[in-house]
C-alpha cells in the first residue's frame, strides 16, 4: 500500500477508535468510517484484512435497517464479493444474489447499478465453476436497450468480452451454438465501437484485432487473418508503420500466417518488424526477442536452417546475458541451434549445442523432469541418425524409460522415443528388439486412436519390415495382414499405406512359397503402380517380375520364361543397366536354364534326406525364397543372385572351383582342426556345406541334375557310416559352427543373432509335430 493510503486508513483507524467510543460502535458515523477503511483496504488489494469489516457493516445495518433496505443490499454484495477475493467464492454467492434480489426495487431494471451488480455476481459465479449460471446473467445483461453513461456503456463492452470469452470455453454438444453466439456477440462489439467512434478509431482497431484473437483462439485462423489484416493496414495509415501498435498488428497477423504453416509469409512480416523492434526497442526489449525468436522457428521450418542457425546463435548469446546461467529459455534455444546446425551438417557443433542443452537443463530442472528427458532423447535421435547406435541406444532407452513413468506408455512422446530407439535397435542389428518396440507402439496407437486410425495403420507396416529383419517372417505376414485389413476400411484400396500393405504381404507369401496367395495381391499392386507411376517405372516392372516369379514357382516354366524375356525387354528401354532387374534378369536368361529348374520336383526319401543335408546351411532364412526339398536350391529362375552369393560366401565363381571346393570338402575340409577340441572330427560341418554347394552348383548350371545326384551319392556312405539321427548330425554340425565362430557353447547369451537364429530354426525343424519339416519328412539314411 502506497504511504499515503496507508496514513489515510491509519487515520481513519484512530477516527473510527474514537467514535466508537465517543459515539459507539453502532452509530452511522462509525459504520461509515468502517466502510471507509474497507474501501481503501480494498484498493490496497489486502482483502483478508478488509474482510471482517465488511462482515461488521453488514451486521450493523441488517440490525438498523433490516434486510431489504438499499443499504443493506450493498453491504451485502460487498461481503459477497469480499469473500470472493479471500478465495471463498461459493460463500460469497448468496450474499450477492440476496443483495440484486434486495435492490431491484430502488433502482432501474435496464440501469447501471443491476449490471454492475450482475457483472460481480457473474465473475464470483465463474470462480465457483458455475459457468453455466454466468453466461445466463451475461446475456441478461448484454442486451442493447440498456439506459447506460458513456462509461457505462465501455463496461457493457467488457461484459460483452467476457461473455464471448465464456462462450469459447463451453465444451460438450452446446459448444457449437455457443461459438456461434460468440461470433454474433464480436460482431455487436465492433460495430458498436465503429458507429460510436467511426472505423479508424484506435479503440475500434483494438476491438477488431482482439474479435481476430477471439477466432484464433478458437482454432480458425483463417478467419481470423483478414481482421488482423484490416488492423495492420489501418493502424500503418493512420498511425504510422512504426506506431506500438502498428508493430503489434504486424506481429499478430504473422503468428497467425504461421499458425496456418504460411511459413513464407510469416517470416515476410518478421523479418522487418524484427528489424523495426531492435531499431526502436533494442536488442534485448522482450518484444524484439519474441520476434527474433519466431522469425527463426520460421526460417528452421522453411528449411533455411543456415539462417535460422545465425539467429538461434544471436538469441543463446542474449539470452545468457539476460537471464544468466539458469536461464531455461536459453537450453530451449540451444535445442533449436543444435538442429539449425545438424541439417547444415556442421555436426560437430550440433552435437554440443544439443549435450548443453541437456546438461542445462538436469542442472536447473533435475534428470528425470520433462524437458530434460526431451533433450536427451534429442541427443539420442542425433546419434541414431548419425549410425552412432552405441551412443544412442541407452540415451534413448533412458528416455523412454522416464516418458513411460512421467506420460504414460501411450503418450505421443513416449510413441516417438520408442519409434526412434526402435530405428537405432535396428541399425546396431539387434532386430528382435526392434520389432518389440514396435510391437509396443501398435498397441499404444491401438488404445489411444482405435486399430483402423492412420497412425495405427503406419505402425503396422513398421512392425512388419522389423519382424522381416527379425526372421519372424510369420509375424511380419500377420502384421502386413492388419494393416490391409485396417487400411481398406478406413483409408481405402487405393491409398499408398493400403497398397504398401498389400505389397509388402504378396512378398511374405512369394517368399515363403505361396504363390496362389501372391499372386492375387501382385496383380492389384501393379493396377495401382500402372496409374500412379506408368509402365516403364522401376516400381512397376519390379511388380511384374514378382508376379513372373509366381508363375515359375508354380511350376510353369515356360510361360515363366516368357514372362521374364518380356519383362527384361521393358527393362532395357526403361531403366539404366545397372538396375537390379536388368542385373539379374540378364545373368539368368543369358545361359540356358539348369536341368534342375526345368525338373524341379518335390522330392521324397533318399534324395530327400540328401538335399535335406545342406538345409541347415539357410535353415533360419527358409522363408526367403530358399526351397528346401528340391535339388534347385531357389523356389524360382535364380543362377544369377545364387552365382553372387555363392561368390561372396564361398569364394567361389566358375564350376572349375565348384568342383575342387566339393573335393576338398570330402577329402579333408575343415573338421580335422576342430578335432583338438571336440575329441573327433566334426564331419556335419564339412557335409553341410557340400550339399548346400552341390545344390546351389545345380541352381546356377554348373552342374547337370545327374551329376549333381552322383555327387551327393559320393558322401552319402561316410556320412551314415558317422552318424545315425538328424540329432547327432545337426548337434556335430552346430558343434563345429561354434567353434568356427568361436563361441561359448556352455553361455548361448553370448551368442551373437545370426547363431541363435540358426539354433532356433534347427530346433523348429527338429520338433516332431512340425510336419513340414524336412527332416521330419526324410527320415535318417532313408534308403
Amino acid at each position: 500500500m502506497p504511504g499515503a493510503e496507508r496514513d489515510a486508513v491509519q487515520l481513519a483507524r484512530a477516527e473510527l477508535a474514537e467514535a466508537e467510543e465517543v459515539l459507539g460502535p453502532a452509530h452511522p458515523h462509525s459504520v461509515k468510517l468502517r466502510i471507509t477503511i474497507a474501501d481503501a483496504l480494498n484498493s490496497a488489494g489486502r482483502y483478508a484484512e478488509e474482510l471482517p469489516l465488511r462482515e461488521r457493516v453488514l451486521a450493523d445495518l441488517m440490525k438498523r435497517h433490516g434486510a431489504e433496505h438499499n443499504d443493506t443490499a450493498v453491504a451485502a454484495h460487498n461481503y459477497g464479493f469480499c469473500l470472493y477475493r479471500n478465495d471463498r467464492p461459493e460463500e460469497g454467492i448468496p450474499y450477492i444474489e440476496r443483495a440484486r434480489r434486495d435492490i431491484a426495487p430502488f433502482v432501474k431494471p435496464h440501469g447501471p447499478a443491476l449490471f454492475f451488480l450482475c457483472r460481480n455476481l457473474s465473475t464470483v459465479l465463474q470462480a465457483a465453476g458455475r459457468t453455466a449460471d454466468a453466461i445466463a446473467l451475461l446475456e441478461e445483461i448484454s442486451d442493447e436497450n440498456r439506459d447506460l453513461t458513456v462509461v457505462e456503456a465501455n463496461a457493457l463492452r467488457g461484459v460483452r468480452v467476457t461473455l464471448a470469452d465464456l462462450y469459447r470455453q463451453v465444451t460438450g454438444p452446446g459448444a457449437q451454438r455457443a461459438l456461434a453466439k460468440g461470433d454474433a456477440l464480436w460482431q455487436v462489439i465492433v460495430r458498436t465501437q465503429e458507429e460510436i467512434a467511426g472505423p479508424d478509431d484506435p479503440q475500434t482497431l483494438r476491438d477488431v484485432n482482439q474479435f481476430a484473437v477471439y477466432y484464433a483462439n478458437t482454432g480458425r485462423q483463417r478467419k481470423a487473418l483478414p481482421l488482423y489484416r484490416r488492423a495492420l493496414e489501418t493502424r500503418e495509415r493512420v498511425l504510422g508503420a512504426e506506431h506500438p501498435e502498428t508493430l503489434l498488428s504486424r506481429s499478430n497477423l504473422g503468428i497467425c500466417h504461421a499458425a496456418l504453416n504460411e511459413r513464407e509469409s510469416a517470416a515476410r512480416l518478421f523479418e522487418p518488424l524484427y528489424e523495426q523492434r531492435a531499431r526502436i526497442l533494442g536488442e534485448e526489449h522482450e518484444d524484439t526477442l519474441d520476434t527474433l525468436d519466431r522469425l527463426a522457428v520460421c526460417l528452421y521450418h522453411l528449411d533455411r536452417y543456415q539462417d535460422a542457425e545465425t539467429h538461434f546463435a544471436h538469441l543463446v548469446v542474449l539470452r545468457e546475458k539476460l537471464g544468466g546461467e539458469d536461464d531455461l529459455q536459453r537450453a530451449t534455444y540451444l535445442h533449436w541451434l543444435g538442429w539449425s546446425q545438424y541439417h547444415v551438417h556442421r555436426y560437430g557443433p550440433a552435437i554440443e549445442s544439443l549435450r548443453a542443452c541437456l546438461t542445462e537443463r538436469a542442472r536447473i530442472l533435475g534428470p528425470h523432469h520433462a524437458d530434460t528427458v526431451s533433450a536427451r532423447h534429442d541427443v539420442g535421435d542425433f546419434h541414431q541418425s548419425r549410425g552412432e547406435y552405441d551412443e544412442a541406444i541407452p540415451l534413448l532407452e533412458r528416455a523412454l524409460k522416464d516418458r513411460v513413468r512421467i506420460l504414460g506408455p501411450d503418450d505421443a512422446d513416449t510413441v516417438n522415443t520408442r519409434s526412434v530407439l526402435a530405428k537405432a535397435l535396428s541399425g546396431a542389428d539387434r532386430d528382435e528388439e526392434c520389432a518389440d518396440r514396435r510391437r509396443e507402439n501398435v498397441e499404444s496407437l491401438e488404445r489411444v486412436h482405435g486399430p483402423d486410425a492412420p497412425e495405427t495403420i503406419k505402425a503396422l507396416l513398421h512392425l512388419g519390415y522389423a519382424e522381416k529383419n527379425a526372421y519372424r517372417c510369420s509375424d511380419a505376414a500377420e502384421a502386413y495382414s492388419r494393416a490391409l485389413e485396417a487400411g481398406e476400411r478406413a483409408l481405402g484400396p487405393e491409398h499408398a499405406d493400403t497398397v504398401e500393405a498389400r505389397r509388402c504381404l504378396a512378398y511374405r507369401h512369394m517368399w515363403a512359397g505361396r504363390f496362389d496367395q501372391a499372386r492375387p495381391l501382385f496383380e492389384q499392386v501393379l493396377d495401382n503402380f500402372r496409374r500412379r507411376h506408368g509402365d516403364r517405372d522401376d516400381n512397376t516392372l519390379n511388380i511384374r517380375w514378382s508376379l513372373a516369379r509366381c508363375t515359375d514357382g508354380s511350376g510353369r516354366c515356360e510361360e515363366a520364361l516368357a514372362e521374364y524375356r518380356a519383362l527384361l525387354a521393358d527393362a532395357v528401354r526403361a531403366l539404366p543397366e545397372n538396375s537390379s532387374i536388368r542385373k539379374t534378369l540378364g545373368a539368368d536368361l543369358s545361359r540356358d536354364a539348369p536341368d534342375a529348374w526345368r525338373n524341379r520336383q518335390v522330392l521324397e526319401g533318399r534324395r530327400l534326406w540328401q538335399v535335406a543335408l545342406g538345409a541347415v546351411i539357410v535353415a533360419e532364412v527358409a522363408d526367403q525364397g530358399h526351397a528346401l526339398d528340391t535339388l534347385h536350391s531357389s523356389r524360382w529362375l535364380d543362377a544369377g543372385s545364387t552365382a553372387d552369393s555363392v561368390s561372396r560366401w564361398w569364394g567361389i565363381g566358375s564350376r572349375r572351383e565348384l568342383l575342387d571346393s566339393l573335393e576338398r570338402l570330402e577329402a579333408v575340409g575343415h573338421r580335422g582342426s576342430f578335432a583338438p577340441d571336440l575329441g573327433h572330427e566334426p564331419l556335419a560341418w564339412d557335409i553341410a556345406r557340400y550339399a548346400n554347394n552341390v545344390r546351389d552348383g545345380a541352381t546356377v548350371g554348373w552342374l547337370g541334375e545327374s551329376e549333381a545326384w552322383e555327387l551327393l551319392d559320393k558322401i552319402t556312405a561316410m556320412t551314415v557310416q558317422t552318424y545315425d539321427s538328424w540329432h547327432a548330425f545337426l548337434g556335430d554340425y552346430l558343434a563345429g559352427r561354434q567353434l568356427w565362430a568361436r563361441l561359448d557353447p556352455d553361455d548361448p547369451g553370448s551368442w551373437p543373432l545370426q547363431h541363435r537364429r540358426k539354433v532356433e530354426a534347427v530346433q523348429r525343424l527338429l520338433d516332431p509335430a512340425n510336419g513340414r519339416s524336412v527332416f521330419n519328412r526324410a527320415p535318417w539314411g532313408a534308403a
